[in-house]
């Protein structure tokens, strides 16, 4: 899993960085392995760190969010102690838990996602997290 997370990083870094400079993948990495190799290395994997934190909140974020919600829904719907089991959860308080999720996760996601293409790009001042908070 960790491997496929650092392989997908690598990727997103150079369709940024490809957007941002109007250049071709190919171009990017020239232009980054013409800087030496610890350089690149530097360059492919600026904020990783810290997306990769980000990217727990946002799962954390999503899943208590959809449990919080859905517990709140069954018992709108009568189940006094908000337990679910294949008898009496329905598809209504799964879909509005579902939204609800996804809204929260939205909410917290978008940001992340706006710093860490900064970040990707090189416009960011390199400290992804303390940006948030300014």
């Amino acid at each position: 899993m960790l491997s496929l997370c650092v392989f997908s990083y690598t990727l997103l870094l150079l369709q940024v960085k490809c957007q941002s400079d109007g250049l071709s993948a190919a171009a990017v990495i020239q232009q980054l392995l013409a800087k030496g190799l610890p350089s690149a290395a530097r360059a492919l994997y600026a904020g990783f760190l810290s997306a990769a934190l980000c990217s727990v909140l946002v799962g954390s974020v999503h899943y208590a969010s959809f449990c919080i919600s859905k517990r709140m829904a069954l018992q709108a719907a009568g189940n006094g102690n908000g337990s679910s089991n294949s008898d009496s959860s329905s598809h209504n308080e799964n879909l509005m838990a579902a939204a609800v999720g996804a809204l929260a996760t939205a909410l917290v996601e978008s940001p992340v996602e706006l710093f860490r293409h900064q970040a990707q790009a090189g416009v960011g001042g390199g400290n992804f997290l303390q940006e948030m908070v300014t």
